[in-house]
């Protein structure tokens, strides 16, 4: 079968298609991507796992309870003097019994100055807590706040 050499370099129209059928492919490649990942997603999106307690009929175990209150052992009470009696132009120093447990205790403390002392009374709390059979002093912690100066900005006075 002969071809002739003209007929290879007419010019021919190019096939013309549909504009769906041009697009068709890049439609399908899209569907197929996001079902992809829509698979993917549904698949790995929740990996994490339960904490949630069971529910029981079991009552909760209510370890809120404080220890039975009783009197102040008077081991605590000398060691709660020997701390006061360590303080500087200390007059007198009542104390009151917040709470008093078999290991632990909270005392309020006014320390009240001697006459002519440059500190003024000043009310504390004390914690004492029974340690292998001894009673310490854990804290030491000043009740009252510290006075602002009736001349200071913050005295509520104009200027």
């Amino acid at each position: 079968m002969a071809v002739n050499a003209d007929s290879i370099f007419e010019h021919r129209d190019p096939i013309r298609k549909p504009g769906w059928r041009k697009a068709l492919p890049w439609i399908v490649a899209i569907v197929a991507i996001g079902v992809i990942v829509g698979f993917i997603g549904w698949k790995y999106s929740n990996t994490g796992h339960s904490t949630a307690t069971p529910l029981t009929n079991q009552p909760a175990n209510d370890v809120s309870k404080n220890p039975q209150t009783v009197k102040l052992p008077p081991g605590a009470t000398r060691v709660a003097r020997r701390f006061i009696e360590t303080a500087d132009e200390v007059q007198y120093a009542p104390m009151k019994i917040d709470y008093s447990y078999p290991k632990e205790a909270l005392i309020e403390v006014a320390l009240l100055p001697k006459k002519g002392a440059k500190v003024r009374g000043l009310l504390f709390q004390m914690n004492l807590v029974k340690r292998s059979g001894k009673w310490l002093v854990n804290s030491w912690t000043p009740k009252s706040s510290p006075p602002v100066p009736s001349g200071s900005e913050n005295s509520g006075g104009g200027g």
